[in-house]
């Protein structure tokens, strides 16, 4: 009976869990909702280049003329440019519920309780039906809002070339449709034909940086952000060519949609989008949607038999332990009560470990948007079966027996640097029982490897299972004892 109930406290703990869904986001952006009031400048008003330097762009309908300035922290001496904000109008008579969303492109140095200054097609956007002229006469509306990622489906991060710049003496770029929810902390580029290192641009005033002489070589540029908890590096697909000129904006041929910075606490629309582990867009049909056995306990709502899940992200919070997607979650419930189980939002359950058992699928690896020929090279790890973790990656050179190593740049996320030419045969350390186990990849990553795509590694680990938790696999029940 004492063995029984030991497995049973190890196995099995009962929490709150709270839902991740659009109708019940408001209790996770809580503490990143700000409460102001926003006013807004009119289309008569000249319109200038704006303290981030996003020069005569702003003025032919920037972001289709949805704009807003900033108070001081929000602009931050620049490093707020581009930030993307949703917006929402509090006066229930003139206002729809829904709100709008904004670019920074500018700094106000009002009063903070008038935190955001809109473009007039922003402001009216909020208006109900019929209301907008109203608005706009009251000038200044009760508002709340929060900062959410910038997404750019059909446009990549581009570069334009400031009005300052001037060959041979200086280059002063500025970057434009920056998506995700960071900010860019430092720019550095290296000359394509000639590369020795890479060369630190300093920052001018807003999201504009500058270098001194140019350089008479196409440029590839490196930026440093955060994703996640730590640094990260978002390198150019496209060179700016050596023939650019002033006023053109160039297309550096990568986006940055699913790079969260989430440092301040504040997870991007309280969802699963990228998630810690790095899965990235796959976050959005991993798995099926779908390796912890979950069951809710509402008896009135919920079924018996529970859902299995993927962890695919972090929650901070000490009051939940998981957050589901919508789709899990609902498959908990009984027939008929899935909007009912929506609503609640929040549900006891218990939950455990089980093994991941991928049968028609191998152990992959996915090519990092962030991966670039010859200088780094950044893989998430997809489909591990079996119960175990993988503590480091180790690559053999195919035909070689030249070994390097790889460092776990987060989550489910390892790189290495530089690249090697040849293919690449890896090499996982788990622990399978109580002892260290090896698993050894049976097909190698090729030397033409692309970034975006996966890689079977022609091995499974469905059967590795770490022993050390006292939890066997499929053991563990809620039996009495």
């Amino acid at each position: 009976m004492g063995q029984m109930m030991a497995i049973f406290v190890v196995c099995f703990f009962v929490f709150s869990f709270f839902l991740i869904s659009s109708a019940t986001a408001a209790p996770c952006s809580d503490p990143c909702l700000h409460q102001s009031k926003a006013a807004y400048f009119p289309l008569s008003t000249p319109l200038k280049s704006g303290a981030c330097g996003y020069g005569s762009l702003q003025a032919k309908g920037f972001y289709n003329g949805y704009i807003a300035a900033g108070v001081p922290s929000l602009f931050r001496d620049g490093v707020g440019c581009g930030a993307c904000f949703h917006v929402r109008c509090k006066d229930k008579t003139l206002c729809r519920g829904r709100g709008t969303n904004v670019v920074l492109t500018d700094s106000h140095k009002g009063s903070n309780k008038t935190e955001l200054v809109l473009s007039e097609r922003a402001f009216i956007s909020m208006a109900s039906k019929g209301k907008a002229r109203e608005l706009l006469k009251l000038g200044t509306v009760d508002m709340e809002y929060r900062r959410i990622p910038c997404e750019y489906k059909n446009q990549n991060l581009s570069i334009r070339i400031d009005e300052s710049s001037n060959k041979p003496n200086n280059l002063a770029i500025t970057f434009l449709y920056q998506g995700g929810q960071t900010e860019i902390a430092l720019v550095e580029f290296y000359q394509e034909r000639s590369f020795t290192s890479w060369v630190s641009m300093s920052k001018k005033y807003g999201a504009v940086w500058e270098t001194s002489p140019v350089p008479q070589e196409p440029l590839n540029f490196r930026l440093f952000v955060y994703r996640g908890y730590d640094r990260y590096f978002i390198f150019s697909a496209t060179a700016l060519p050596v023939d650019w000129k002033v006023g053109a904006v160039y297309d550096l041929g990568v986006q940055m949609n699913d790079v969260f910075d989430k440092r301040d606490g504040c997870s991007p629309d309280c969802t699963a989008a990228a998630g810690a582990c790095g899965y990235g867009s796959l976050a959005k049909g991993f798995n099926n949607g779908y390796i912890a056995l979950v069951r809710c306990k509402n008896k009135t709502l919920c079924g018996e038999s529970g859902t299995n899940v993927v962890l695919t992200d972090s929650h901070n919070s000490s009051e939940t332990d998981l957050v589901l997607s919508d789709r899990a979650f609902i498959s908990m419930a009984s027939k008929g009560k899935a909007r009912e189980l929506l609503k609640l939002g929040i549900v006891d359950v218990e939950y455990r470990r089980i093994r991941c058992e991928y049968k028609n699928q191998n152990l992959s690896v996915r090519v990092d948007e962030s991966s670039k020929k010859p200088n780094n090279l950044v893989i998430t790890v997809l489909y591990q079966g079996g119960k175990t973790g993988i503590y480091s990656v180790d690559v053999f050179q195919e035909g070689t027996s030249l070994k390097s190593y790889m460092t776990n740049k987060y989550g489910a996320v390892w790189e290495m640097s530089p690249v090697p030419e040849a293919g690449l045969i890896f090499s996982l350390f788990t622990v399978g029982g109580y002892d260290r186990a090896m698993v050894w990849a049976q097909k190698a990553l090729p030397a033409d490897w692309k970034v975006g795509a996966i890689y079977d590694l022609g091995v499974q680990m469905n059967e590795v299972i770490d022993a050390r938790d006292g939890c066997p696999p499929d053991d563990c029940t809620t039996g009495t004892a």
